[in-house]
């Protein structure tokens, strides 16, 4: 195929490359993060559309057909759309864009626990050493910290708050009888348990993880001093 120059997406009228914008920037993508580019297939001289995600190589790709849009998409290390996705109406492809600039974001932006913590503890030399009474006090204020965080920052129901409030009860108690590992994957599987029963937003969960997990990192030997959390 013949490759036009970047950022010159033909057949594209002003206002549709500034839904693409805008859609990318409500779902918290940096255009300025992504290339925007236009091709013609010689196979069938249709303008060809795509849009790269440079620090996750995920691509939105859309043929401008004469009658009718059609477009698939993939996501590094996420979701992919198939091929064969066609609509006659650009607000379906919209749709469709801010669903894959969502998942981008979700996969830019969100540490892979598995990776990064739960396989670490999963090792079989990874110690499943008690927490000494300081490391118990810190894993207990790291959890308050992080209720007020969710109070303070979500719109959760009575219901839910306390759901999530429980499990990171639960967590506290149980710092103080199992081992490390142990306590690790109990904690993971505790909060992901609120997402599964409770229906909490993924997002808190997300949140939750993250700042728990990160906050304690140092005392599963990996990561560097814990980091403050804002509230």
């Amino acid at each position: 195929m013949e490759e036009l120059r970047a950022g010159d997406p033909m057949e594209l009228t002003r206002r549709q490359r500034n839904d693409i914008f805008d859609a990318l920037q409500t779902q918290g993508v940096d255009p300025r993060d992504c290339e925007l580019a236009a091709f013609e297939l010689t196979a069938d001289n249709w303008p060809h559309v795509v849009i790269r995600h440079a620090p996750t190589n995920s691509m939105f790709e859309l043929s401008l057909e004469p009658t009718r849009y059609r477009f698939k998409w993939h996501v590094r290390d996420g979701p992919i759309s198939g091929a064969g996705n066609a609509s006659k109406d650009w607000d379906d492809v919209l749709e469709q864009l801010g669903y894959w600039a969502e998942e981008v974001q979700y996969v830019a932006r969100t540490p892979d626990f598995w990776k990064e913590m739960l396989a670490a503890a999963q090792q079989p030399e990874a110690s499943n050493a008690p927490f000494t009474p300081d490391e118990q006090a810190e894993i207990s204020r790291r959890l308050d910290e992080i209720k007020q965080l969710v109070r303070e920052n979500f719109d959760l129901t009575s219901e839910q708050l306390i759901a999530v409030e429980q499990r990171l009860d639960d967590a506290e108690e149980a710092s103080k009888r199992l081992g490390r590992k142990d306590w690790m994957l109990m904690f993971y599987g505790a909060v992901m348990s609120t997402f599964i029963t409770d229906a909490v937003p993924p997002g808190v969960i997300q949140t939750v993880v993250t700042t728990v997990l990160h906050g304690i990192a140092h005392l599963f030997g990996s990561g560097g001093p814990p980091p403050m959390i804002s509230t």
